[in-house]
């Protein structure tokens, strides 16, 4: 089975693909990971099949940006960072599902990180074959912890298990309404 492993984001979300596509050639499996240029150097020494997405993450990202996600004192993703991102990201994404395109046309199955998901799905859609998604951190609705992009409840806030439900159904579809316009386009 030829795979393609959709490895968008950082290097700590690129290297577990790597873990994993050596792990399913070991099983007789055909891999190849997609991720940014920034990234080859981690299949290389493992002769790992690689295809480049978009260039390099580090001329294409305001890194300034990116850290300001991160960091969790400034609150979590806000709406401010949000449309910032999408205007940072809108014109990136039709050469993205470019390259994933061409990257997966020959793929009976594509394994995608959280950030490929929504390029991902299109792409699997498209090609009429089965997308994995690969999550390294919760991603589904749990009464105990938001999604990533929200900020936690405060201890005792009155419905906090509903808020912590709730955050994951509006990050699912908040980011789908920033994103959908652009991977539409």
């Amino acid at each position: 089975m030829q795979i393609a492993l959709l490895a968008l984001g950082s290097r700590g979300d690129v290297q577990p693909f790597v873990a994993l596509g050596l792990a399913l050639r070991a099983r007789g499996h055909r891999v190849r990971l997609l991720a940014a240029a920034d990234y080859a150097d981690l299949a290389a020494p493992y002769d790992l099949a690689f295809a480049p997405l978009i260039g390099a993450i580090s001329d294409l990202m305001d890194t300034g940006m990116a850290l300001d996600a991160l960091d969790s004192a400034r609150g979590r993703l806000p709406l401010g960072f949000a449309r910032r991102f999408v205007a940072q990201v809108a014109p990136l994404l039709p050469p993205l599902a470019a390259d994933t395109l061409a990257g997966c046309a020959d793929a009976d199955l594509i394994v995608a990180s959280t950030l490929g998901g929504y390029v991902g799905l299109s792409v699997a859609e498209r090609l009429g074959v089965p997308l994995v998604p690969a999550h390294f951190h919760p991603s589904g609705p749990t009464w105990q912890a938001p999604d990533v992009s929200f900020p936690p409840a405060p201890p005792g806030l009155p419905l906090r298990g509903i808020y912590h439900r709730l955050s994951h159904t509006l990050a699912t579809h908040g980011l789908w309404q920033l994103l959908h316009g652009p991977l539409s386009g």
